[in-house]
C-alpha cells in the first residue's frame, strides 16, 4: 500500500500538517477481492454444513419416496457442463490472449439459468412439503442453492455488459473472482445433491 504525502493549508490560526492518502494498487485491490470472497465462500460453507447436519438429524440416512433421480441427474448434469464452460472462458482469457472468451462466458449463464430452470420445476414437484420437518430443510436447500446461483448469474451479466462494452480486462480480477464462485456454486450443488438425493 503506497503513502503519498500532501501538505493540506489550513484556515486561519491553524498551522499546515501533513495529510497520508492511502492509495491500492491493482494488484493489492485484486488480493482484497479475492480474500473477501474466499471469506464468503467459507462462511457459506459453514452455512451448507450446519443445513446437512439438520437434514441427518431429522431423517437420517431416509429419504422420501417419489424423487425424480433422473430429472435431478439431468439438471446436475447441466451445472457440470456450465463448470468446464467456465473453465474455457477463463482459460481462454488468461492463456490465449485474443481468443474470444466472451461466448463461454454468455454458454455459462445459460447453461447456470436452464439448472436454475430445471431446479424451480423440481421444487415444485417434490413430493415432500413444507409443513413437515424433512420438507423444510429439503425446500430451504435447494431455495438457499438457488440464491447462490442467482448471485452468479448476476455476476456474470455483469461482466457480460463489460466485455461486450469493451470496460472489462480479462485478465484483470473479475473474471477470475467470478469463476471462482461458480466453481464454489457447483460444489455445494453436488454435495447437496449426494446428501438429498442419493444417500
Amino acid at each position: 500500500m503506497s503513502l503519498s504525502g500532501e501538505a493540506v493549508a489550513a484556515g486561519p490560526g491553524h498551522a499546515s500538517h501533513g495529510h497520508a492518502h492511502l492509495t491500492q494498487s491493482p494488484e493489492e485491490k485484486a488480493k482484497s477481492y479475492r480474500t473477501g470472497v474466499w471469506l464468503f465462500m467459507f462462511s457459506e460453507t459453514m452455512f451448507f454444513v450446519a443445513m446437512i447436519k439438520v437434514r441427518f438429524d431429522l431423517a437420517g440416512t431416509a429419504r422420501p419416496a417419489g424423487l425424480d433421480q433422473t430429472f435431478a441427474l439431468v439438471a446436475t448434469a447441466v451445472l457440470l457442463l456450465s463448470a468446464f464452460t467456465n473453465w474455457l472462458a477463463l482459460h481462454r482469457a488468461k492463456e490465449r490472449p485474443g481468443e474470444p472468451w466472451l461466448w463461454p462466458v454468455a454458454l455459462t449463464w445459460v447453461l447456470g439459468l436452464a439448472f436454475g430452470v430445471l431446479l424451480v420445476r423440481e421444487w415444485t414437484a417434490l413430493p415432500v412439503g413444507a409443513g413437515d420437518r424433512y420438507g423444510s430443510v429439503f425446500l430451504g436447500s435447494l431455495a438457499f442453492d438457488l440464491l447462490h446461483l442467482a448471485i452468479g448469474l448476476v455476476v456474470f451479466v455483469s461482466i457480460l455488459v463489460r466485455g461486450v462494452r469493451r470496460r472489462l480486462d480479462p485478465l484483470g480480477s473479475s473474471l477470475g473472482l467470478a469463476g471462482l464462485y461458480w466453481y464454489f456454486v457447483v460444489l455445494m450443488w453436488l454435495v447437496m445433491y449426494s446428501v438429498l438425493y442419493l444417500v
